[in-house]
């Protein structure tokens, strides 16, 4: 298990657009005034993104039980959580950048949005090549 959480964090730094130690912007919170109104901003951004990966977790979920897949079933909840242990750890690298500076709390949240928003469109292609 320690070897795919490593072979997935390479897997991300290679193919994420963050630069290590740039902030990106994010439109949706782009016009906050104060880095308190960006942190919530980013925080609603960070539930929603997380209640859109969980809503193509359940329908892969529910695709491979309608196939009887269990083992592919136990294999993606495996993943998972690897990934979601993934998630947590690559956001503690940016904690660490930041640490005792005002913006670590809204790096982090980038970071995680971001991530987040990587496994969706990964979880996305699954699904496309279950329904094929």
């Amino acid at each position: 298990m320690r070897k795919l959480i490593i072979f997935c964090f390479t897997l991300l730094l290679f193919t994420s657009t963050r630069a290590l130690g740039q902030v990106k912007t994010d439109t949706a919170c782009a016009n906050a005034s104060s880095q308190l109104e960006r942190y919530k901003c980013l925080s609603k951004q960070y539930t929603n993104t997380d209640k859109e990966l969980n809503v193509i977790y359940g329908k892969i979920l529910s695709r491979l039980t309608k196939e009887k897949s269990t083992s592919a079933i136990n294999i993606l909840k495996e993943s998972q959580r690897s990934w979601i242990a993934f998630r947590s750890g690559f956001g503690k690298v940016y904690q660490e950048l930041y640490k005792g500076g005002s913006m670590m709390p809204i790096t982090v949240l980038e970071c995680e949005i971001e991530t987040t928003r990587y496994r969706i469109t990964e979880l996305n292609n699954l699904f496309a090549d279950i329904n094929r």
